[in-house]
């Protein structure tokens, strides 16, 4: 098989050079210095993932999105408190005590003191709670590369929000562009402080998607640069919300939490496992209260026949043709209300 080397050498023949002064391997060791091989890899051995929050807020680039005014804030705060004092973070996750920097760039100092205050009213803050409520335009990524070289037994960054922060757009340069630059350069610094954790609050779209992680306000680009995205939902008039985490290292999962006394986030449930499945039949009861009565009939249809049942035993229940009651059961398990267990079979989750 022919190298490259082999390619270097022919050039050199071809133009009476020596291999020292044709520059070639100069800048083939440039070029190439990056690659590595499946040997390489193989005899690596790479610490596991750690977390802020177990389960919650892993090390890495992290965005926590969610509509304005339905508690971001208060949640961040509550998991900065609980890291930075220990203990438990939502009620129920044990937490090991470690430093953490919040820039609580939409707060003052009266505010932040009375916010911690009704969230911890019997535990006074520690050295290991930082914070900052202003940065110096342009230099949010500066201020953070300081800190944790200065401090770094750092956990958890905490940027609240993105949107103060975020800079203009260079010259030709377009808005995805500026969003995965200033998310890459967030990701960079967590990437090279192993075991750190920066999560930036954001918004989400007012029209919904499908896709949780499309909701995010902002192009592509602010999802697109983050290793975890944290979807918070919530009714505003409604205490019971939903914490997804999707992301690219860590297990997908939804929890159910509750924010109690318009301040207090917690965990439902006495577990993470029990939180699950309380968010899963909470996620079915969202979806089902806006079912029309059709839907709903044939919902209830499927409940009944556990091993499942056929597009045309629907339409001979509900006097319908085959092809409508097949459509109405493709909707549903599109909208993840049943499953379909085979082809042509559908069955309740």
């Amino acid at each position: 098989m022919t190298t490259y080397d082999d390619h270097i050498d022919t050039w050199c023949d071809q133009h009476a050079v020596t291999r020292q002064h044709c520059g070639c391997q100069t800048q083939t060791q440039q070029l190439l210095a990056a690659i590595k091989s499946g040997t390489w890899l193989n005899e690596q051995h790479f610490p596991p993932l750690t977390y802020a929050i177990p389960h919650i807020i892993p090390e890495g680039y992290s965005v926590l999105a969610g509509a304005p005014k339905i508690g971001k804030s208060w949640l961040i705060l509550e998991t900065a408190l609980a890291l930075s004092g220990g203990g438990t973070a939502l009620n129920h996750i044990p937490v090991e005590a470690g430093r953490v920097l919040y820039l609580a760039l939409e707060d003052g100092d009266r505010r932040l003191q009375s916010r911690t205050g009704m969230l911890r009213p019997a535990q006074p803050l520690t050295e290991l709670f930082n914070y900052a409520t202003s940065i110096a335009p342009g230099q949010i990524q500066n201020t953070i590369k300081e800190w944790v070289n200065v401090y770094p037994d750092t956990r958890l960054i905490i940027l609240d929000t993105l949107g103060k922060v975020m800079p203009p757009a260079l010259k030709n340069e377009t808005t995805y562009e500026r969003d995965y630059r200033v998310g890459s350069s967030l990701k960079r610094i967590a990437d090279e402080h192993p075991g750190l954790a920066i999560i930036a609050i954001h918004h989400d779209r007012k029209s919904k998607t499908g896709d949780f992680v499309d909701s995010v306000s902002g192009t592509n680009g602010v999802a697109g640069s983050a290793d975890t995205i944290i979807p918070l939902q919530r009714d505003r008039l409604n205490p019971q919300g939903i914490l997804s985490v999707p992301g690219r290292d860590v297990t997908e999962a939804q929890y159910a939490i509750t924010l109690r006394n318009n301040c207090q986030w917690m965990i439902d449930g006495t577990t993470l496992d029990e939180s699950q499945k309380i968010a899963a039949a909470r996620r079915t009861e969202i979806k089902t209260s806006n079912l029309g009565p059709d839907q709903q009939r044939i919902l209830d249809l499927v409940k009944q026949h556990g091993p499942g049942i056929a597009p045309k035993h629907v339409a001979e229940a509900l006097d319908w043709d085959n092809g409508k009651a097949s459509a109405y059961l493709g909707r549903l398990a599109d909208a993840g209300l049943i499953d379909k267990l085979a082809r042509g079979t559908y069955g309740p989750l």
